[in-house]
C-alpha cells in the first residue's frame, strides 16, 4: 500500500497515518513544494519576535518527526497534475528542474489555503505582506530589522491579525489594527471585544474600526494605507483578512468542490473521486 500526501500540513500527515494503520507496511510519501515543512501557520507569529535558533528548532522537530515515523518526504517538489483514472501524479522537482511521474494507492490532498489580499490599487507593492509560510516569516523577520520599518498596520482584527500585532509589539514597533467591522474578533461576545480593546489601548496599539482599505500608497515600497475614512502612514502592512482554499489541483482533476470553493468531502474525508481524500483548510463537508 502506497499513500501519497500532497502538502506537509499536520492534518495530511495524520490522515496518512490513520489510513496506513489499516494496512501493514504502508509506504507514506509526502510532496511539499515549499523549501520548509509546514510548522502550522497559527504558530508562525510567535517566531517574529523570537530568535532564529528557536525557529530552526521548530523546523528541525518537524523533520525529525517525519523521519522517526518513516515517512519519505520531499521538499521543493510540486505536484502539477493528478490523473485519478491511472492513480498517477506528475511531480516537478523544483531544485533540479526535473519532472517525473509517481503512482499511489491512496492520495491525500493537504494543500492548505492562501491568504487573501484586498483587490485595491497598490496591493502589489513591497511591504504589503501576508504571513502563511516559513518563507514569508523569514522575509518579515529580515524586513523589520531595518530601522526604516517603524509604523506597521495589521489589516484584519481576527485572531490571526491580533497574534501578528502582539508579535510586532514585542519588537517595539508602532502598531495600528484596521478592521472593517464594528468590533475586533467578529463572532465573539461584545464584552470580550471591549476588554480586548481596552487591553490593546493600554499596550499602545491603535485600533481603527468600520474602515475598509481602498489603496496602498507609495511608489515601489508602501508608505501608507488609504481607507474609506482617511489615510495612515505605514512602512509595512500585514494582511490577515481571511484565506481561500488551494484547490486548483483538485479542480483540474475533476474532483467536486463545495459552493465555498473547498474540496467536498464526507465524514470519512473521502472526495468525489475514489481513493482520493482531502484534509485541512483545502477541504469542507
Amino acid at each position: 500500500m502506497k499513500i501519497v500526501v500532497i502538502g506537509s500540513i499536520e492534518a495530511g500527515v495524520s490522515a496518512a497515518h490513520k489510513l496506513g494503520a489499516a494496512f501493514n507496511e504502508a509506504k507514506i510519501v509526502v510532496y511539499e513544494k515549499s523549501a520548509f515543512y509546514s510548522c502550522g501557520s497559527c504558530g508562525l507569529p510567535y517566531y517574529l519576535s523570537e530568535s532564529m535558533e528557536s525557529l530552526k528548532t521548530a523546523i528541525g522537530a518537524k523533520e525529525q518527526l517525519l523521519a522517526a515515523e518513516r515517512i519519505e518526504a520531499h521538499l521543493r517538489h510540486e505536484v502539477s497534475e493528478i490523473r485519478p483514472e491511472r492513480k498517477e501524479i506528475t511531480v516537478r522537482d523544483i531544485e533540479n528542474d526535473r519532472v517525473f511521474t509517481d503512482t499511489y494507492d491512496k492520495l491525500i490532498l493537504a494543500t492548505g489555503s492562501s491568504n487573501l489580499l484586498p483587490d485595491v490599487p497598490g496591493a502589489e507593492k513591497v511591504g504589503v505582506q501576508t504571513l502563511k509560510s516559513v518563507e514569508e516569516l523569514l522575509f518579515l523577520k529580515e524586513y523589520t530589522k531595518t530601522p526604516y520599518v517603524r509604523d506597521i498596520c495589521i489589516l484584519g482584527g481576527s485572531y490571526a491579525g491580533l497574534e501578528i500585532a502582539k508579535a510586532f509589539l514585542k519588537l517595539g514597533r508602532s502598531i495600528r489594527v484596521i478592521e472593517r467591522q464594528n468590533k475586533l474578533l467578529p463572532g465573539f461576545d461584545p464584552e470580550v471585544c471591549e476588554m480586548l480593546m481596552q487591553e490593546l489601548a493600554e499596550e499602545g496599539v491603535q485600533v481603527v474600526l468600520n474602515e475598509t482599505v481602498k489603496e496602498f500608497t507609495g511608489r515601489t515600497f508602501i508608505d501608507g494605507v488609504r481607507t474609506n475614512r482617511g489615510r495612515y502612514d505605514c512602512d509595512l502592512c500585514v494582511v490577515a483578512i481571511g484565506v481561500a482554499p488551494n484547490t486548483a489541483l483538485a479542480r483540474a482533476a475533476g474532483i467536486s468542490l463545495t459552493e465555498s470553493g473547498a474540496v467536498a468531502i464526507n465524514e470519512r474525508l473521502e472526495t468525489s473521486v475514489k481513493d482520493v481524500y482531502a484534509v485541512g483548510d483545502c477541504a469542507a463537508q
